[in-house]
């Protein structure tokens, strides 16, 4: 076997320009296909922080809040069930909301709403509200004032948006700058409290915020936790409706779900990032086959342009093989030469993939693409990073380079098969 090795590695160098091109063919597949999978797998990676930013990785909730999001589902957020929710090793930190669907209305126009209470600083360190502001200040820790949603200030008369059109004196481009003109500054919302005490109260407005989805910018109102308890449950201190937990590793978000119910019984509900942002990972799924059948379509292409290289150094040795046989090579043998040399030529078509690629992914991952124009404002608005992020995930490597190794052996089997049915009188006269 050893003497069969050194033949197949000199056969290899014989003819260098020709085993240039397969190892060039393989490694140019690895670190194509290395190349789209990363960018993938770190748009995902985007996808999912952006979600968590929004719900954290799990929340605590009510029994049945989720299905039922009413707030006689809210559950009291005492010091003891912050300590035992703190004991657990993995967690990070926790972010309690008291939410409530209500009417707000102005001088001439009502429509229904989603009041959020929040702590004002800890919702701006974990999910950035601040930056939503497009006019006016942000919730300070005592404020007795509201921030509203743009589309639902606008459809209740408190603000006046003019668009403004500015065209680039370098190009053609353009560029839609909105002016908001406030028309009132206060709102009253009505509806039904904790245990079904009337909720009603006037409040002024501090801030304007702008939310990426219609969904969002069309029914959000925050306020303080504090001012939002008072207004909802000013005879039941602590009401929360969920407590949203950040992790240190979300590797382990199973086994800290499974520890954390353990720890606080069965009369809370604890729920995944994942369970709540249903349709995030439906169109992440959906989005990953799609890159599939892309990674598919490429290995295919590469295939093809493979075995057209591997059809042409075959068709080349067809006279070199006839000689080997006729002076006592055995066919068998000859198959494992022709096997060995697939082999070394995959092997060092994939290291240099590995090699060229890694570093290459790595300058990405640490320096990822900027997006610019209004791609940015929407990815902003969808509190995503405006970049095209690369993920260094392991398996992306090994993975892609297993695939393009299988696919180079496979088309080695067309040698392999030549040299059993290789007729040597045609052979000598090609």
């Amino acid at each position: 076997m050893k003497t069969l090795f050194k033949i197949a590695w000199r056969n290899l160098w014989r003819n260098k320009k020709r085993s240039l091109i397969t190892i060039v063919s393989i490694f140019m597949a690895v670190l194509l296909s290395i190349f789209m999978r990363s960018l993938q797998v770190g748009s995902y990676g985007n996808m999912t922080k952006a979600g968590i930013s929004q719900v954290g990785y799990m929340q605590v909730q009510g029994k049945g809040f989720w299905e039922n999001q009413n707030i006689n589902k809210a559950i009291k957020y005492s010091n003891e069930l912050k300590e035992t929710i703190n004991q657990v090793p993995n967690v990070k930190s926790q972010i309690p909301q008291l939410q409530n669907f209500i009417l707000a209305s102005t001088e001439d126009k009502t429509k229904g709403a989603l009041v959020i209470g929040v702590l004002p600083k800890v919702e701006n360190e974990h999910r950035g509200l601040a930056k939503k502001l497009v006019w006016g200040n942000y919730l300070r820790e005592n404020d007795d004032g509201v921030i509203i949603a743009q589309d639902l200030a606008r459809y209740l008369g408190i603000i006046q948006v003019d668009k403004e059109i500015v065209y680039s004196p370098d190009s053609l481009e353009q560029t839609t700058i909105e002016h908001i003109t406030l028309l009132n500054d206060t709102i009253a919302i009505i509806g039904s409290g904790y245990q079904g005490i009337t909720a009603a109260d006037i409040f002024p407005v501090r801030g304007i915020l702008k939310f990426g989805t219609p969904q969002e910018n069309g029914s959000l109102i925050y306020m303080t936790l504090a001012n939002a308890r008072y207004t909802f449950s000013p005879y039941v201190p602590n009401l929360v409706t969920s407590v949203a937990i950040e992790l240190n590793d979300i590797d382990e978000i199973e086994e800290t779900r499974t520890e954390i119910q353990k720890q606080i019984g069965d009369k809370y509900d604890i729920m995944l990032w994942s369970e709540m942002l249903v349709e995030l990972v439906q169109s992440i799924q959906s989005d990953n086959v799609s890159g599939i059948i892309m990674l598919g379509i490429i290995y295919m292409i590469v295939g093809f342009g493979l075995l057209g290289t591997v059809l042409m150094m075959t068709m080349e040795r067809r006279r070199e093989m006839a000689v080997m046989i006729s002076v006592g090579l055995q066919r068998s043998r000859l198959a494992i030469i022709l096997f060995v040399e697939s082999i070394i030529l995959a092997i060092l078509g994939v290291v240099v993939g590995i090699a060229i690629s890694y570093p290459f992914v790595y300058y990405l991952y640490l320096h990822p693409i900027r997006i610019e124009g209004e791609m940015t404002e929407m990815m902003t608005s969808y509190n995503m990073e405006p970049i095209f992020p690369f993920s260094m995930d392991f398996s992306i490597f090994y993975t892609q380079a297993l695939v393009v190794f299988i696919l180079a052996l496979v088309i080695a089997i067309y040698p392999l098969v030549t040299a059993f049915r290789l007729q040597l009188i045609k052979a000598f006269h090609k």
